[in-house]
């Protein structure tokens, strides 16, 4: 009997995605016999495909190896940890600007800049709070980030930043808030 898919995508609506065959879900249940053979299942890229990974660092990183000829831009992964800590040099006190209500605001070492917007009464969208789900997604205008998520790919780190996770290498990070 074939096991029965838990997965929470399937109440997400992804369901009928699947149903057309756009979308395949693989679950082995834990048991290594049942494992997906990931560089066949990547082998050929069909065009307009897009592959979504995420996963502990072995498969991870087989994925990453299956998916090298992918072309630019089809390739999405997220890592559910973060793979090294900030140096205390990294983790400055910066200054976040707002562009739209005026407001600045000095985010300390070991502070979030969501942390510290929410501490004065600004409302801030988030989910994670770990930056890999993207909710807190924020334009930015001026300064220089320093992106600590593992969300966006080079071509959104030009003018967005994930505000939960992310800090500032320069003085003034100024946000279209």
């Amino acid at each position: 009997m074939e096991p029965r898919c838990t997965c929470p995508y399937e109440k997400s609506g992804l369901a009928p995605l699947a149903a057309q065959g756009r979308l395949h879900f693989h679950h082995d249940g834990g048991d290594p016999a049942r494992g997906l053979d990931i560089a066949a299942a990547l082998h050929d890229p069909r065009p307009g495909t897009h592959v979504y990974y995420c996963g502990p660092p072995p498969m991870m990183a087989a994925a990453t190896r299956a998916a090298h000829r992918w072309p630019t831009g089809t390739v999405h992964c997220e890592y559910f940890t973060i793979s090294t800590e900030p140096t205390a040099e990294e983790d400055r006190p910066f200054r976040v600007r707002l562009a739209r209500s005026g407001g600045e605001y000095e985010v300390p070492a070991g502070e979030t800049i969501v942390g510290v917007l929410r501490r004065y009464g600004i409302a801030v969208r988030t989910s994670c709070e770990l930056g890999y789900c993207g909710a807190c997604l924020t334009p930015y205008l001026a300064g220089e980030p320093d992106h600590r998520d593992q969300v966006l790919e080079e071509n959104g780190r030009g003018r967005y930043v994930l505000i939960c996770c992310s800090r500032s290498k320069s003085p003034v990070l100024e946000l279209d808030l």
